[in-house]
C-alpha cells in the first residue's frame, strides 16, 4: 500500500493520522506528555506527507506535466482536505496543551502552534486562550491581553473564569509596567534637571 497513490491512500494515511492522535490524547491524559508529544507529531507527519503528495498532484496537472504514475491522479476529496485541516488544528492545539503543562515551557514555540491552529480556525477559543498564557509569562502583556479578550469575546457568556483571572492579571500587570515606565521617565528628567 506505501507505493499506491490514490483516494484510498488518503484514507489510510488520515486513519494514521487520527491514530496518532487519540494515542497521543490518552497519553496526555495518563500524564506522559514526552510520549503525547512524539505522537502528536507523527500524526502531523502523516498529515503533511498528505498535503505534499496532494499538492505535487494539482502542480504537475497545473503545469501539464500528466501523472506521476499510474494510479495516482486521484486529489483529496473536500471531505478528507476538511478533515485533514481539522485534525491538524486540533494536533497543534494539543501540542501547545502538552508545552503549557511542562515544568519549564517553551513558550514561543506554544505560540508558534496556537498560530498554527488560528491559521486554520480564527474561532478557537482554546487556541487563544493558551496563546495568551504563553505570551504572559513572556511579558508581552499588550499581545496576551488581546489573545485573552479575542477568547473571551468567542466564549460569549460562558466566559472561562481562567479567561477573566488572566484579563485581570494582564491588566494589573499592564497598570504596574506603566507605573514603572513613569516613575523611570520621571528620574531621567530629574538627573537631567539636576545637571544643569
Amino acid at each position: 500500500m506505501a507505493g499506491k497513490i490514490n483516494g484510498d491512500y488518503y484514507e489510510d494515511q488520515l486513519a494514521h493520522a487520527v491514530q496518532f492522535k487519540e494515542i497521543g490524547s490518552n497519553l496526555y491524559r495518563e500524564n506522559d506528555v514526552k510520549g503525547a508529544l512524539g505522537k502528536y507529531h507523527r500524526a502531523l507527519l502523516f498529515l503533511k506527507a498528505m498535503e505534499s503528495s496532494n499538492n505535487r498532484k494539482q502542480t504537475r496537472h497545473t503545469l501539464g506535466l500528466g501523472q506521476a504514475a499510474a494510479g495516482s491522479d486521484t486529489e483529496m476529496s473536500p471531505e478528507i482536505v476538511k478533515s485533514v485541516m481539522n485534525l491538524k488544528r486540533d494536533v497543534y492545539n494539543n501540542l501547545a496543551a502538552c508545552l503549557l503543562s511542562k515544568e519549564t515551557p517553551n513558550f514561543p514555540k506554544i505560540v508558534v502552534y496556537c498560530n498554527a491552529s488560528l491559521s486554520i480556525d480564527q474561532d478557537n477559543i482554546k487556541a487563544f486562550y493558551r496563546k495568551g498564557v504563553a505570551l504572559f509569562n513572556m511579558k508581552k502583556i499588550d499581545e496576551a491581553l488581546n489573545a485573552f479578550r479575542e477568547a473571551k469575546k468567542l466564549s460569549g457568556e460562558k466566559t472561562d473564569r481562567k479567561i477573566e483571572e488572566y484579563i485581570k492579571k494582564c491588566e494589573i500587570e499592564d497598570s504596574r509596567q506603566s507605573e514603572d515606565m513613569k516613575r523611570t521617565y520621571q528620574d531621567m528628567f530629574a538627573k537631567m534637571s539636576q545637571n544643569r
